[in-house]
């Protein structure tokens, strides 16, 4: 049976604002604090999370709190986007060919092919 160990409020707050404030899991924060119970950060950060924004007013607009399930969902959506900025630069390169390619079929025929 594992002791109870009885953390300060101190450490509590800190550890509350670690987690809110990095992109460590309760899970990772337990392990790096040695916090023994899981369910000691999910009522610790019930009781100071509405404190924290007492503490530091404008924290919320310094730090954005995201999973990291999240994140990664942001950077495959970054890298995705870029992928398609590159695809759209393709296909205007290969509609500006084509309009050039046009024209000049036009030059060499002497008239307007007609569009469909």
């Amino acid at each position: 049976m594992r002791q109870l160990t009885r953390y300060s409020e101190a450490f509590k707050r800190q550890v509350i604002k670690e987690y809110l404030t990095t992109d460590l899991t309760s899970e990772e924060i337990c392990k790096k604090y040695n916090i023994g119970y899981l369910n000691n950060i999910y009522r610790w950060r019930k009781k100071y999370e509405s404190e924290f924004d007492v503490w530091d007013m404008d924290y919320k607009a310094k730090f954005t709190v995201m999973s990291k399930e999240q994140k990664k969902s942001a950077k495959e959506l970054q890298h995705e986007n870029e992928l398609l900025k590159k695809a759209l630069k393709d296909a205007e390169l290969k509609n500006y060919g084509f309009k050039r390619l046009i024209e000049n079929w036009e030059k060499e025929l002497g008239r307007k092919l007609p569009k469909k």
